[in-house]
């Protein structure tokens, strides 16, 4: 049984090994195409998405690696993502609903709820101890 407990640990370990990898290798690859580019994100990103990258995980890394995230979020649009998986993208990556609402052609609205004041409480005879 115990032989079997570790044997699963190790197997875990090389499967969330894989997964942190594969992340890696995203941001790796982002970074040497955008300096190939002369730090311009709009060519690498129409070209993951043109290979099939996932579009939410691609504008997510762009975005944690300190690219604007209007620019990431429009060129994923323009490039032919899926417009919730590029919002959700961004949002995953750090933006907020305020930086999504200034984006130009993102088609992005969210309006925050109304302050509600709390009712206030009136204290009756019955409540009030004596």
């Amino acid at each position: 049984m115990k032989k079997l407990y570790i044997c699963m640990i190790v197997i875990c370990a090389f499967v969330l090994q894989g997964v942190a990898s594969a992340e890696d290798t995203l941001k790796d690859n982002i970074i040497k195409q955008a300096a190939a580019n002369n730090n311009d994100i709009d060519p690498v990103i129409k070209e993951f998405i043109k290979k099939g990258t996932d579009p939410r995980e691609l504008v997510k890394t762009c975005i944690q690696l300190g690219f604007e995230a209007c620019k990431v979020a429009t060129s994923a649009l323009v490039a032919g993502a899926d417009r919730q998986l590029v919002i959700f993208g961004a949002l995953d990556g750090g933006a907020t609903n305020e930086d999504l609402n200034r984006c130009e052609g993102l088609g992005y609205s969210y309006d925050p709820p109304a302050n509600i004041d709390p009712p206030k409480s009136n204290p009756t005879s019955s409540s009030v101890p004596k």
